[in-house]
């Protein structure tokens, strides 16, 4: 009787130290998880700021205002170099089609600028 109490107090210890190992384990894939969550709704904030800054240029460039156009590619520039920082390899495409919009409006800015002083 004592050694099938022991057997069974040795059974339980055994039983607890897995249960207590596998929610270490998921503790931290919970922290992992977080993280990644966390990163990409920071990838998602930056290119839709991104987005919002481009189409303010392009609808500051649509009424010729140029400057605030300037300021607004400035916003959308930076919100891209940003979002590229912690961009997963699935948003790359889609930052770099932003960035391609950003040059072609920096372009036509440029363009702009010089139609102006002639």
């Amino acid at each position: 009787m004592k050694a099938f109490i022991a057997l069974l107090l040795v059974v339980v210890l055994g039983a607890n130290a897995v249960v207590w190992m596998e929610m270490k384990s998921l503790r931290q894939e919970v922290q992992t998880l977080r993280a990644r969550v966390e990163k990409q709704d920071q990838q998602s904030t930056l290119t839709a700021q991104a987005v919002q800054a481009l189409g303010q240029a392009r609808a500051a460039m649509g009424t010729l205002d140029t400057e605030k156009a300037r300021t607004a590619l400035g916003s959308a520039t930076a919100a891209l170099g940003d979002a590229a920082k912690v961009a997963s390899e699935k948003a790359g495409p889609t930052l770099k089609w932003l960035g391609d919009q950003a040059t072609e409006l920096g372009k036509q800015l440029q363009g702009a600028g010089q139609a102006a002083r002639k």
